[in-house]
């Protein structure tokens, strides 16, 4: 009878704790879109023309909610080549340095595919190797993705 007792109990506390889990308040989303920090640090990965230009857009637009934000965008692969030949991508990443968001070029990706250093926009930093670097930033406290 006892064992019966403690199996009851046990099974009504795990019915009630999943009935708590499932009733959680699930935030709204303009809610978590207001949630990034003022002085945040955020970082992005990418590697297409499209994706620069939403991680541009989106370092953009943290810049004019909140000065004090930290935003780096790291552009790694055949972005790299698009970017020394592309003069709009240039532009938009010398735009984007005004902004206050920095821009960084990965090392690695300029030697494997033979990018003339010179054809990059003088805005934009060099790492030794992109990934390394991002690995850097999150050891560093930086909120990361890859696009």
């Amino acid at each position: 009878m006892k064992f019966l007792s403690i199996l009851s109990i046990l099974f009504l506390t795990l019915f009630f704790n999943v009935l708590t889990i499932q009733a959680q308040h699930i935030p709204n989303v303009s809610d978590v879109e207001h949630a990034i920090k003022p002085n945040g640090k955020y970082a992005i990965l990418v590697r297409t023309n499209q994706h620069l230009k939403a991680a541009i857009k989106t370092g953009s637009d943290f810049k004019t909610q909140h000065k004090t934000i930290d935003f780096q965008i790291i552009t790694c692969g055949a972005l790299v080549k698009e970017i020394a030949t592309d003069e709009s991508l240039k532009t938009l990443i010398n735009e984007a340095h005004q902004q206050g968001i920095t821009t960084v070029i990965c090392g690695l990706s300029v030697r494997n595919l033979s990018v003339d250093t010179s054809l990059l926009p003088e805005k934009a930093l060099q790492s030794e190797n992109g990934l390394t670097y991002l690995f850097g930033l999150q050891e560093l406290g930086y909120k990361t993705i890859s696009l």
